[in-house]
């Protein structure tokens, strides 16, 4: 994305959270197939819940998606690179096979891309009555700078599965973490 964004004639403003700082991937990029950005994709298929989120939480729920499976729940997570002009035919297609829908952004609500899909879905009839739907976002208030007082700040693999449960009636059980709350994992060893 960053190779077909600077490549392109338009600005670009590219944000990366902290938790991607050292992300990395087994994936090999080619440029050629990176022509665009735009667009929604599908990252991982399932059938028990449709999952709509980008940046940081992709790999939380692709991780939540590989516990969540042992006990026969498959998300379908979708994502994409772009945040402006998101068409949402794919989230349609996804939702009429699942009937269940999380849109998961991974800053505030308020005024936020998520937001302003859920808003599009409203005013489309999509989201209508026996549709399950979901919006998880951060706090609307500063991050502070106490680590006692984020405890709950984050959207992680362990809220990512109370949402879940709550949707399907389920208890599934939520994995014991060995972190930190705001370390997303053993790979992370920074900045902050």
């Amino acid at each position: 994305s960053v190779y077909s964004s600077m490549s392109g004639s338009e600005p670009t403003i590219l944000i990366e959270h902290r938790w991607l700082h050292n992300a990395e991937t087994r994936s090999k990029l080619n440029p050629a197939t990176m022509a665009r950005i735009d667009g929604v994709r599908i990252v991982s298929k399932g059938n028990s819940i449709t999952v709509f989120t980008y940046g940081y939480l992709v790999p939380e729920f692709i991780n939540a998606a590989k516990l969540l499976s042992s006990h026969g729940v498959e998300l379908e997570i979708l994502t994409t690179l772009s945040l402006s002009k998101i068409e949402l035919s794919e989230i349609k297609r996804s939702l009429a096979k699942t009937g269940r829908l999380i849109l998961a952004e991974p800053y505030t609500k308020e005024c936020s891309i998520c937001s302003t899909i859920a808003l599009r879905m409203i005013e489309e009839n999509v989201l209508s009555q026996g549709i399950d739907f979901s919006l998880m976002s951060l706090p609307f208030a500063h991050e502070s700078t106490s680590f006692l007082q984020t405890s709950k700040r984050y959207i992680t693999v362990l809220s990512i599965i109370e949402n879940v449960n709550r949707m399907l009636g389920k208890s599934i059980p939520t994995p014991k973490s060995n972190y930190y709350h705001d370390i997303p994992g053993e790979w992370f060893n920074g900045p902050f």
